[in-house]
């Protein structure tokens, strides 16, 4: 599994997600920062229908979405949860 975070540095609401996902990816998580503000992460945002911020997504191991927060942090122990307790 892998999980993937979508921000940006003005964003207010970003700081809490961007905490969570960095105790999963000090965990073993692997988990992407992506900044729609750059190409890479604009493009990957178009991909996956992010249009509020912070969004995570949690993609199984075929790559297709199991879970998503838009426009909040995830919530840290149903994350867990899904992804078995990590």
């Amino acid at each position: 599994m892998q999980v993937k975070l979508f921000t940006r540095k003005t964003c207010a609401r970003c700081p809490p997600a961007k905490k969570i996902c960095e105790g999963l990816r000090q965990k073993g998580v692997a988990v992407v920062f992506l900044d729609v503000d750059t190409p890479d992460g604009r493009d990957e945002a178009t991909r996956h229908g992010v249009k509020a911020l912070p969004t995570t997504i949690l993609l199984g191991d075929e790559g297709t979405e199991l879970f998503s927060w838009r426009g909040d942090a995830p919530d840290e122990s149903l994350l867990n949860t899904l992804l078995g307790g990590k």
